[in-house]
Formats: structure tokens, C-alpha cells, sequence
């Protein structure tokens, strides 16, 4: 446990959430694009080792963030520690994996006190453009709508990646300013992993376990608390969204939302199947818009981290317009 564990923790925690702001701020500044500058359209959050969310910045877009936590456990479940070192950085925009749409571009910074990972800085952008038919409701499918990619090395030990550069520069409209804005990610990262690497030498920290044991412990306490408060019971509702199929078939959403002690079931069962058009919803999106008005109910004042996440199931039937297979077009995400 740390060191007097509640002293501590009340000092290291909102460290941590001044980190994320501090990396916003510095995307903000740097950034070359008015979705960055003026909508915010942004979001930033710091992870342990093991991919595990302990903060995030609220000054950006509440969209980009949940999507967070299960992009860095793929990540960290799918890349071996030996293909990471220091000076590595990461990106993907794929939008099974990350927040739904190939605009939003998420930046890993993995952190490293000498040789040993401690962290990562994870930030995420909607870009400007990233090709194809710029968010056209004409698309049928995802690779109409722009250049999808999977986690690649943006960076690979200090030196930018020139091949994925060059295709940038090629394949999207306003090159400058959306490479711009990759560079501002770039920077963002290295700040809050400067920054990250300094509040632990000074609170004498080697690894972030404990903190995050207790951060997210105590957010996770109070996520089931207010979801007890909401009392046991299924509610279930079917909403229309005043579109057909090419089949003239009405699509809806249908939802049966259980409580059950403390956590919260959601079942999508019944909601129409993907359709040839931009308005499917990646699983990811989809969970994110249940996490998220659950929390502004339950637990308001408890910063967001890995533990607001743990008292929710989901079952979102694959291949409905809420969970898509690839690959279907999904760039409006309803």
C-alpha cells in the first residue's frame, strides 16, 4: 500500500489529473486544427503498466474517452513487451478498437523510468480529415471513409515513422495541418510522460500498482454504490429512429436495462441489424453512451478512471447497428 495511504493518495490523485490536463493543454496549444483549438474536440488519460486507466482530463470530449480503457487492454494484451521501447510510439484509428470512426485518431506514449514501462500516456484526436468521403452519408462500408489504421509505430525509438508520414501526406486533404496535429500528439505524449516520470521520483514511487489499486478501488466503490442506490429492476424500452431500410424495415434501438445489486446489465437484444449506410455504432461507442449518463447519475463528483467501468455488462448482439462487423461504414455512429 502507499505510504500513508490517504494523505497520499489525496496529493497523487489529483497529480495525476493535473498530468491529463497539463497533456490537453499542451494538444491545445500545438495543435494545428480548430477541431483541436477551439471544439476540443480531444481527450487524454494516463495508465499504469498494466493498461489500466488511473486519469483522465475533463477539459476534452467525453466520447473519446471510455473507448480508452479497452483499446489500451488490447494493446496490452496483443503487443509483446519486447516490441516496445523507449522513444516507441503508437497509433490507430481503427474504429472496432478504438471510439467508433476513423476521425478519431488515438496516440500511446508508453512510459519508461530507464529500461522498466511504468506508464503510458494515451491521447486521442478527431482529425480534420483522414481521406476518403469526409463523413459522406453516402458511404456503404468503412473503407470509404478513409484510411484505416491498425496499431502501428507512429514513432519507433525517437524517429517519426517516414512510410506512414508519406501515406498522410498523400492520402488526406490539408496534409499540413492533419500532420500538424499528429505532431501535437506526439509532443502531448512526451510531456505527460516527462511529467508522469517526475511526480513518481518525487513521491519515491518504482511502479504505479499501488496507487492504482486504491484509485481505482475507491472509484469502483463508489460506481456500485449509486448504481445500488437506483434500485433492483428491469426497465426496457424500444425507440424508433424514424429510418427504414432499403427495405422500408423501420430500424430501432431496444434495450433492457437490469440492476441487480450493484452493477448494471444492458441488453441490446432486438435492435435491428447493421445497415449499408454511416449510422452503426462500434461496440465501444455503443457501451460508452451507458457508462457515461450511469456515472452523471451515480457517482457525479468521482473522477473517471478504470473503476467507473467495472460494474457494467453489456450484451450487444453482433452484427446489429450497435455492434457492426466489419466491414460496415460507421463514421456518424447514431
Amino acid at each position: 500500500m502507499i505510504q500513508t495511504k490517504s494523505a497520499s493518495l489525496d496529493i497523487i490523485w489529483p497529480r495525476l489529473i493535473s498530468i491529463a490536463d497539463e497533456v490537453a493543454t499542451a494538444l491545445i496549444r500545438t495543435a494545428f486544427s480548430h477541431d483541436v483549438i477551439e471544439v476540443h474536440d480531444m481527450s487524454v488519460g494516463i495508465f499504469d503498466a498494466q493498461g489500466l486507466m488511473l486519469a483522465q482530463t475533463p477539459k476534452g470530449t467525453t466520447g473519446h474517452t471510455v473507448p480508452m480503457s479497452p483499446l489500451m487492454k488490447k494493446f496490452v494484451r496483443d503487443t509483446p513487451p519486447d516490441d516496445i521501447r523507449p522513444g516507441d510510439v503508437f497509433v490507430t484509428n481503427d474504429p472496432w478498437i478504438q471510439s467508433g470512426h476513423t476521425a478519431d485518431v488515438y496516440v500511446i506514449t508508453p512510459v519508461f523510468d530507464g529500461s522498466r514501462l511504468v506508464g503510458y500516456v494515451l491521447n486521442t484526436v478527431h482529425h480534420l480529415d483522414i481521406g476518403g468521403r469526409a463523413g459522406s452519408a453516402l458511404s456503404e462500408e468503412v473503407y470509404e471513409e478513409g484510411l484505416v489504421m491498425p496499431l502501428l509505430k507512429l514513432q519507433e525509438e525517437g524517429r517519426p515513422n517516414q512510410t506512414l508520414f508519406k501515406l498522410f501526406e498523400r492520402n488526406f486533404r490539408f496534409s499540413e495541418k492533419v500532420i500538424g496535429d499528429f505532431r501535437a500528439q506526439i509532443a502531448a505524449g512526451h510531456v505527460g510522460g516527462e511529467r508522469l516520470l517526475a511526480l513518481m521520483k518525487e513521491k519515491g514511487l518504482r511502479s504505479l500498482d499501488a496507487v492504482s489499486d486504491e484509485i481505482i478501488g475507491r472509484s469502483e466503490a463508489s460506481m456500485r454504490a449509486g448504481i445500488r442506490g437506483l434500485g433492483e429492476g428491469t426497465r426496457r424500452m424500444d425507440l424508433s429512429l424514424g429510418i427504414s431500410t432499403e427495405q422500408g424495415e423501420p430500424l430501432k434501438v431496444s434495450l433492457a436495462l437490469t440492476v441487480k445489486g450493484d452493477v448494471m446489465y444492458a441488453d441490446f437484444t432486438g435492435t435491428s441489424p447493421q445497415v449499408r449506410s454511416p449510422i452503426n455504432c462500434p461496440y465501444n461507442f455503443t457501451s460508452t453512451y451507458v457508462i457515461v449518463p450511469t456515472k452523471m447519475v451515480c457517482a457525479p463528483d468521482t473522477p473517471n478512471n478504470e473503476g467507473t467501468f467495472r460494474p457494467f455488462e453489456f450484451n450487444i448482439p453482433e452484427g446489429c447497428i450497435l455492434n457492426p462487423r466489419f466491414p460496415a461504414a460507421v463514421y456518424w455512429r447514431f
